[in-house]
């Protein structure tokens, strides 16, 4: 509160000149992020990493479980990316491509673990050149916790989670890239 009082912030609203109100904006945006804690944890998911190129069985690396099944595997394959997250560059040269529709429980997802509450974030691209795709996340219940659109070109789209527990991504539809 005293910070936002340092910057006048109630009266924003009397604020007639956009260029002053941008400013006022810029300035709590600035701000909130400086009184942002830092991460306890950052944990990181990347194609670049994985083993295999196929995954046709349940398989666990990195702490991230691959659903795959021999007639609904997913792959790594070649997906040069380059986008920006926070204040950091990422370039990554594989995505893992699900294959199609996600089958919780089942096939084509990826799981994990959270310890608490956190931020997932997530870098996606759907596989077409023209239509882009949805990625679900559900929790270990099967519920829903977020959809989110991922384009033709690489989306970053961030999740809040509330607590505790397994969590898993996958496409509702057809096929992209994680």
């Amino acid at each position: 509160r005293v910070a936002y009082d340092k910057l006048n912030v109630d009266d924003r609203s009397a604020v007639t000149n956009l260029s002053v109100l941008e400013q006022y904006e810029a300035e709590i945006d600035a701000m909130i992020k400086a009184l942002r804690p830092a991460p306890i944890k950052v944990v990181t998911f990347k194609a670049d990493d994985l083993q295999l190129e196929t995954y046709d069985t349940t398989v666990t690396e990195n702490g991230f479980t691959l659903v795959g099944t021999a007639d609904k595997s997913m792959s790594r394959k070649k997906a040069v990316v380059t986008f920006t997250h926070g204040d950091d560059t990422y370039t990554t040269a594989y995505g893992l491509s699900v294959g199609g529709k996600a089958s919780f429980g089942s096939n084509r997802y990826v799981s994990f673990q959270v310890e608490g509450h956190c931020t997932i974030t997530i870098a996606v691209q759907s596989s077409s050149k023209t239509e882009a795709r949805v990625l679900t996340m559900v929790d270990s219940s099967g519920a829903t916790v977020g959809s989110f659109e991922a384009g033709t070109s690489v989306t970053l789209t961030s999740v809040d989670i509330a607590e505790a527990g397994t969590y898993s991504v996958g496409s509702a539809g057809s096929g992209m890239y994680i």
